[in-house]
């Protein structure tokens, strides 16, 4: 066995979930849905439902067993903000500021991560 048959061994049908911030891009797609269908992970990709399912659809992806998280009215946003301005006040986070970064797709991720929603996340190259 290599040692990657060994690492789809130990997750596979778990159910960890990992979440891709840049729901929107190729490459995170693709990943969700070569790893939904292995069974590996469940896959979660943040941004716009209706845009990320039009990227799918043009890409030939099935969002089957694949959940689609939009910041903008997610129902645990609140929470997140509220993490991350008790996180951060002593930094001078304000409630606006933390408002407002808890909707951006990575300090999401990074948030639902820290709140037990998922085993982690994974983000492209940096730009």
């Amino acid at each position: 066995m290599s040692f990657m048959d060994d690492v789809y061994a130990r997750v596979e049908g778990k159910g960890a979930r990992v979440i891709y911030p840049e729901g929107l891009e190729e490459r995170a797609i693709r990943a969700a849905g070569w790893l939904r269908d292995r069974r590996l992970v469940v896959p979660v990709l943040v941004g716009p439902g209706p845009a990320v399912a039009e990227k799918a659809r043009s890409l030939g992806v099935s969002l089957d067993g694949i959940e689609v998280r939009d910041p903008a009215g997610d129902p645990r946003r609140a929470a997140f903000e509220a993490e991350y301005l008790e996180l951060r006040k002593h930094k001078g986070v304000t409630p606006e500021i933390a408002r407002e970064r808890a909707g951006l797709p990575h300090y999401f991720a990074a948030l639902a991560v820290r709140a037990g929603e998922a085993a982690g996340f994974v983000r492209g190259p940096a730009a």
